[in-house]
């Protein structure tokens, strides 16, 4: 008993020096690239920038490396490698509220944290030719990010307007990204998406819905916002109300200047179907003119 109340107590004091290390590190101010020359260059290269919401914080660890912590509720969708020393297909789904990324220039020097439209990324100063970036968990483990959720959400039909809003409604502006396949290996959204099928339909879900089949006559696919991720889902036409932003059943849409990516998807969950964004930013299922 005397041993186990001691094992407590360093693991205890070990918790407190660890939280105390973590304070001490200092808040990187993340500049907004503004420079057209490099906003070309990124989106010509197809970059993925990792999310950085309004309310994230990002720590200096070194020169080099920076840890970046969602706000509370938030949660990385990120993918890990089985074998961080090469790619392996065999990923596992799982989230979490905090990663580190290094910054590396492998040629020259100037390899730096910047924000472009919410997203963490590093770009090359004209010292640098080859900029490498670097995503780990709180375990040194490489993973790859693939998106962010937010578990305070759940399920809500996107608004045609803001004067419009109920409870059971949000706005496209208040859209994370797109839905992607890691969102719908997590438990919470399979759980909550079960839920939001049951409030419509009642205990006795439709058959179409259980095979994951296309909807039939009858249904409109509308838009939703999962955990505040884009997807769209079918409900009866009589329950499609004016408030509720419709979405195509077939095709998604991407209305950048050099589209790439875009693809429409299938959840292989209660027949819900969103878009795979690639690099392309206005990406949507939904029949409206603007994102914003």
């Amino acid at each position: 008993m005397k041993k186990l109340v001691i094992f407590f107590a360093i693991l205890f004091i070990a918790t407190i020096i660890s939280c105390n290390k973590q304070s001490k590190l200092d808040v990187l101010q993340l500049k907004e690239v503004t420079d057209e020359n490099v906003l070309k260059s990124i989106e010509k290269s197809g970059i993925m920038g990792i999310p950085f919401p309004s309310g994230s914080v990002a720590y200096k660890i070194s020169e080099s490396e920076t840890m970046l912590v969602l706000p509370k509720g938030y949660h990385y969708l990120r993918s890990e490698f089985v074998n961080s020393n090469s790619f392996n297909s065999n990923l596992l789904a799982n989230s979490a509220d905090t990663v580190k990324v290094t910054c590396t220039c492998t040629t020259g020097s100037g390899c730096n944290p910047t924000l472009v439209d919410k997203k963490y990324l590093c770009t090359m100063s004209e010292g640098c030719s080859v900029c490498e970036r670097k995503v780990t968990n709180t375990n040194n483990q490489s993973i790859e990010v693939s998106g962010v959720f937010d578990v305070n959400r759940g399920i809500t039909f996107i608004s045609t307007s803001k004067e419009k809003l109920e409870d059971n409604t949000s706005l496209v502006s208040d859209l994370l990204g797109n839905a992607n396949e890691w969102l719908f290996k997590e438990p919470i959204v399979k759980n909550a998406l079960e839920q939001f099928y049951k409030k419509i339909y009642g205990e006795q879900l439709p058959i179409f819905l259980l095979k994951n089949e296309p909807a039939p006559e009858g249904y409109q696919y509308v838009g939703v916002s999962i955990f505040g991720n884009e997807a769209a889902l079918p409900i009866p036409k009589e329950l499609v109300s004016e408030n509720f932003t419709l979405a195509s059943s077939t095709q998604c849409k991407c209305e950048d200047t050099t589209p790439s990516g875009c693809q429409r998807k299938t959840a292989g969950l209660g027949s819900v179907i969103y878009c795979e964004a690639g690099t392309c930013k206005s990406c949507s299922l939904l029949n409206i003119t603007s994102r914003e």
